[in-house]
Parts: C-alpha cells; sequence; structure tokens
C-alpha cells in the first residue's frame, strides 16, 4: 500500500511538471515548423521593418506639410506686399494732388 501511494505521488509529481513545461511555451513558438530562434528573429524583423516604414511615411508627410506651409506663408507675404504697394500708391496720388 505504501509503495503504490510512492508510486501514485511520483506519477502525478512527473505529470504536473511536464503540463508546466509545456504551458511556460509561449503558443506562438510552439509548433511553428521552424527553429523557434529563426521564428523569433523573423518576427522582430518584420516588427522593425514595420515601425521604420511608419518613420518614413511620417518624415515624407511632415516634409509634404512643410512645403504646404512656406507655399501659403509665400502668398501671405505676396498680399501682403500688394496691399503695401496700393497703399503707397495711394499714398503718392493723394499727395501729388495736394501739390
Amino acid at each position: 500500500m505504501y509503495k503504490t501511494n510512492a508510486i501514485l505521488i511520483i506519477i502525478v509529481i512527473f505529470l504536473g511538471c511536464t503540463t508546466n513545461r509545456q504551458m511556460q511555451v509561449p503558443n506562438t513558438l510552439r509548433d511553428t515548423g521552424r527553429p523557434t530562434l529563426h521564428a523569433v528573429q523573423n518576427e522582430r524583423l518584420n516588427d522593425l521593418m514595420l515601425r521604420m516604414s511608419a518613420l518614413v511615411f511620417e518624415q515624407i508627410q511632415t516634409e509634404i506639410e512643410i512645403s504646404r506651409d512656406r507655399r501659403r506663408k509665400a502668398l501671405r507675404i505676396a498680399e501682403a506686399a500688394n496691399k503695401l504697394q496700393q497703399s503707397v500708391d495711394l499714398f503718392l496720388q493723394l499727395n501729388q494732388h495736394s501739390i
């Protein structure tokens, strides 16, 4: 009876240990059909490539926005210069009539 209980305890411990080992391995790495290290490196590489692509796209967007802002500012400067020229012309006309 003592031997039977000891054997049952050993079997339960053994089964418990094997189940815990399987639970510790993340599901994304188990049964990939590829070596685990390769799968992890591939996933990291894909993640880095996506991040770099997003950064490049953000930079392009920023450059496009900067170009738009420059055009808007140039138009505002041209409008202000035009209004200033009109004011100078009006001032000169009024000055000529008063002489």
